[in-house]
């Protein structure tokens, strides 16, 4: 590799200045178009929706209108409701349950304690006696509102 460059650095020494800017105007035309043309392919694959989870959300127990909730997002023991895989409960001030949350990303982690808006569609528990709230989105209601 050192002999390579060694190479190419006696071959510069020896070129011209006006070869060396041919040689840098050459390099600048072939990667500027390269570099934009990849740039472009790359952004073009991030516009494509990930695959994942979001299919199970699409079952029949959901609604395909849009509500929100407010209140306290909590922690509950999975255990709890093992069928549904609930870990996280929507409480109003009084601490009193309001609707049991459900998320397939880590929204409700990261939000896990705080005041907060719940969007989302809501769906009945396997076994039908509670409604679960499927998230799309949490907005954390500062403290001043």
């Amino acid at each position: 590799m050192s002999n390579l460059l060694t190479q190419l650095n006696a071959k510069a020494d020896n070129m011209s200045p006006s070869g060396l800017l041919k040689l840098v105007v050459i390099i600048f035309v072939v990667f500027v178009p390269t570099g934009l043309l990849v740039g472009k392919l790359m952004s073009l694959s991030l516009n494509f929706p990930e695959k994942g989870n979001d299919a199970v959300v699409a079952d029949s127990n959901t609604n395909p209108s849009e509500t929100y909730y407010e209140g306290t997002i909590t922690y509950v023991n999975p255990n709890t409701y093992p069928q549904d895989k609930i870990t996280y409960v929507l409480k109003d001030r009084d601490g009193n349950d309001i609707i049991l949350l459900k998320s397939y990303d880590q929204k409700l982690t990261v939000a896990e304690g705080h005041n907060a808006k719940v969007y989302g569609a809501v769906s009945k528990s396997s076994d039908g006696s509670k409604k679960i709230l499927i998230v799309s989105k949490v907005v954390i209601v500062n403290a001043s509102n």
